[in-house]
């Protein structure tokens, strides 16, 4: 941003502040002054920035417009929600970052002009990666309410309640959703994964059972229910289960990148997870069973591990660290603008070597993100640092789309404290496929390292390249 545009921006915030604290009367304008400066402190660094006070700051002052009845002003700072939403992410430690918030706040956001049925689970999705679980948990139920046959509106009023500790009130949504949606199989598992997380396995069986009635093909189930009866002790696959193990490996994912973790004698060879859930929450809610492989067969797994057959089987359900998995978090699709959460990889690009695109991929119409090198022999994006976690491996994986002319890569970075590089690596690198392919490998952060960040890259090349679905998850693998 220029100078010339940021004092621009100053000025137009500390006026707005400046109009509502004297309409209002709160008196004591200095604590607007403080939180405008604070926010404004942080909107030039995003290694630094803190999503607390300048998403929440912005609801606090518009809910006090709407207190005053003043409209037109509520619905300007609710716009700037808008607008600054997925350009500072809270810490992805972070559970709960946002006071409660008004349901009359919930209610405005849907009166907004770029907030629609079909846009609304965009912004829900981007809340939700941000940790903004008390405005997630508002806008949907002002959703229920204005589309009381969307599901994604139950899901993630679902997911708010849940991360805000109202765990009774999840298994409720979903017996709610399932009055309106009763052949819904995402539904069914939500319900088994409730009652397994509280410990009533007979429960959590029934519902698997239910949801391998509706789709007998779909692997999380199969592999939830198998999960549960490793809990017996005289639990071993029948004949007919290893013939359908075999044929669920056959179709899951395979790891392109291959890595051991350090100091285990196994590797991860093949994952899956519930696409469903993955499709509904934009990517950002991951159900994921990964398969290993052990060399030596006195290795002891970590804790929470399933042998099947020859295999160890993982499971984690984990919040995507990477923003825009399918680069949606921006309504001007197909505009030549940066995706939401992303930074320009080379100074030199220009704007157009960078769009938001729709492109066919199998049955399925996504978004993406597609690079282009105009300008420059370089044409990438990278995420804003997030803090790794101890003891962590991280699993990479993404869809790739080239050309014969372009040259794509998919990536991680490496961090220190200091936010300068001390290394990076590839799950896919050089990728000349002219079709839709995945990619994924496991990473192994330097000693060295404190934060990482996603980077995909079009690189020595004049063709297109596109991107979607980037997922980066830490796996409790060593």
């Amino acid at each position: 941003m220029s100078m010339v545009l940021r004092f621009f921006s100053i000025g137009k915030l500390l006026g707005l502040s400046l109009i509502v604290g004297i309409m209002v009367k709160l008196g004591d304008l200095t604590t607007y002054f403080r939180l405008n400066l604070l926010a404004l402190s942080q909107y030039g660094n995003n290694l630094s920035s803190d999503c607390a006070p300048f998403i929440e700051h912005q609801i606090k002052l518009g809910e006090t417009a709407l207190d005053a009845q003043n409209y037109a002003l509520a619905y300007r700072y609710a716009n700037r929600t808008l607008t600054l939403s997925g350009k500072f992410p809270c810490p992805v430690r972070d559970a709960t970052i946002l006071s409660p918030v008004t349901s009359q706040w919930g209610h405005l956001i849907l009166e907004m002009k770029n907030v629609s049925e079909e846009s609304l689970p965009t912004w829900l999705a981007m809340w939700s990666w941000g940790n903004h679980w008390q405005l997630v948990q508002t806008v949907a139920v002002a959703s229920i309410d204005r589309y009381p046959k969307s599901l994604w509106a139950y899901y993630y009023l679902a997911q708010a309640e849940s991360y805000l500790g109202n765990s009774e009130a999840v298994r409720d949504v979903y017996l709610q959703a399932l009055d309106i949606f009763p052949e819904e199989a995402l539904l069914h598992r939500e319900l088994a994964r409730w009652y397994y997380a509280h410990n009533d396995n007979a429960q959590a069986l029934r519902w698997y059972q239910f949801a391998l009635a509706l789709e007998p093909d779909e692997p999380t189930a199969l592999l939830g229910t198998w999960r549960i009866l490793s809990d017996d002790e005289v639990f071993e696959l029948s004949d007919q289960d290893k013939a359908r193990f075999q044929t669920l490996l056959k179709t899951a994912y395979p790891i392109t990148k291959y890595t051991k973790p350090d100091g285990r004698n196994f590797a991860l060879t093949r994952y899956v997870f519930d696409e469903a859930l993955f499709t509904l929450s934009q990517g950002v809610d991951i159900e994921w069973f990964g398969f290993w492989n052990a060399f030596d067969e006195s290795i002891e797994p970590v804790n929470g591990w399933l042998q099947v057959n020859n295999l160890w089987m993982s499971h984690e359900r984990l919040q995507n660290w990477a923003p825009n998995p399918r680069f949606v978090w921006d309504s001007m699709l197909g505009e030549s603008i940066l995706p939401r959460g992303y930074t320009d990889l080379s100074e030199e690009a220009s704007l157009s070597d960078h769009a938001l695109i729709t492109e066919q991929r199998g049955t399925e119409t996504i978004h993406c993100a597609q690079l282009r090198n105009i300008a420059t022999d370089r044409t990438g994006l990278y995420t804003l640092p997030m803090f790794l976690s101890a003891n962590s491996c991280y699993f990479e994986s993404g869809w790739v789309k080239s050309s014969v002319d372009a040259n794509a890569y998919i990536g991680y970075q490496w961090l220190d404290k200091d936010a300068e590089k001390v290394g990076y690596g590839y799950v896919a690198s050089e990728i000349q496929e002219t079709d839709w392919r995945s990619y994924a490998g496991l990473a192994i952060p330097p000693q060295e390292a404190y934060g990482v960040r996603v980077r995909v890259l079009n690189n020595l090349a004049n063709g297109p390249a596109c991107f979607s679905d980037i997922v980066l998850i830490p796996l409790n693998c060593q």
